[in-house]
C-alpha cells in the first residue's frame, strides 16, 4: 500500500513545477490520444490543479477527478470548460460505458489499490476508448535524480510504490484492455550548479511526494547534505534526468 499524502496544504505551491508548462512529450502524447478515432469525451484522474486537462478541454466535454479539495479549488480558478468532481479513483462517479479517454498523469503510484483504478477505468471506457497512464518507473534503474543521492531512502520508497510499466499494462489486460504498449513520453533532464539549486521549485518539503513523505528531520537531513556538497564544491553539479512513460490500453 502506497504511503497516504494529504495534497491540501500542497495545492498553493503545486503549480510552481509548471513554471515552464511541464514536460512538452506529457501533453503531446495526449493530444496523439485524442486524435486517434471519434474522441468527445474526456476524463483526468487524479487531476490535480487541472494543468493538464486545461491544456485538453479545448477537445471536447471534459472532466477532472480528484479527492483533494484544495486542488480541485485549484483547478477550478483555471478552468473555463471542465467539470471537476470530487471523487475516489476507485469508484469514479461517471457511467459504465461514457468516455472515449481516460488518462492518469503522475498520480496512479498515490492510489490505495491501482489495480482496482484501472478495473474502474476500464468500466467507464466505451468500446474502442482508451486508458493512458503516465508516470515515473523506477525499477527500470535508469533515472538519475539529485534527490534520490541527498535524501536517502526516497529511492527505495518510490521503487516500492511506482509500479512498472509492466505491472500497468498487466493490471490493463487483466482488466480486459487490449493493445497495450508503453513507450516513454518525456524526458526531464536539467542541472543546476552550487546555489542555484535551492531556486528548484520542488526543493522544499511541500515540494514534491519524494520529500513530502519524509520525517521533519530526514527532510533537514538531506538539505544539510546539499549545502555541505556546495560548501565542498560551490560549483557542485544537482542532476535530474528522468524518464515519464506512457502506458496505453483499450477497450476492444
Amino acid at each position: 500500500m502506497p504511503p497516504s499524502l494529504d495534497y491540501d496544504p500542497i495545492s498553493p505551491v503545486y503549480d510552481a513545477r509548471y513554471r515552464f508548462g511541464g514536460p512538452a512529450g506529457v501533453l503531446n502524447g495526449l493530444r496523439q490520444l485524442t486524435r486517434s478515432g471519434d474522441v468527445r469525451r474526456i476524463a483526468e484522474i487524479g487531476c490535480g490543479t487541472g494543468h493538464w486537462l486545461g491544456e485538453l478541454e479545448s477537445l471536447g466535454w471534459t472532466c477532472g477527478l480528484d479527492l483533494s479539495m484544495g486542488m480541485l479549488r485549484k483547478a477550478q480558478d483555471k478552468l473555463c470548460e471542465s467539470r471537476l468532481l470530487r471523487a475516489d479513483a476507485h469508484r469514479i462517479p461517471l457511467e459504465s460505458e461514457s468516455m472515449d479517454l481516460l488518462y492518469c498523469v503522475n498520480a496512479l503510484h498515490h492510489f490505495t489499490d491501482p489495480s482496482a483504478v484501472i478495473a474502474e477505468t476500464a468500466r467507464v471506457l466505451r468500446k474502442s476508448g482508451t486508458l493512458a497512464v503516465v508516470g515515473m518507473d523506477p525499477q527500470r534503474d535508469g533515472d538519475q535524480w539529485y534527490l534520490y543521492d541527498f535524501f536517502p531512502g526516497t529511492l527505495e520508497t518510490d521503487k516500492a510504490r511506482y509500479p512498472s510499466t509492466q505491472q500497468i499494462a498487466s493490471w490493463m489486460k487483466g482488466s480486459g484492455l487490449s493493445e497495450t504498449r508503453s513507450r516513454a513520453a518525456a524526458r526531464i533532464r536539467n542541472s543546476t550548479r552550487g546555489e542555484g539549486v535551492f531556486a528548484d521549485p520542488i526543493l522544499h518539503k511541500s515540494g514534491t511526494s519524494q520529500l513530502t513523505l519524509l520525517t521533519d528531520e530526514a527532510f533537514r537531513a538531506g538539505m544539510t547534505r546539499i549545502r555541505s556538497a556546495i560548501e565542498d564544491n560551490p560549483t557542485a553539479v544537482f542532476s535530474t534526468d528522468v524518464t515519464l512513460h506512457l502506458t496505453v490500453g483499450k477497450q476492444p
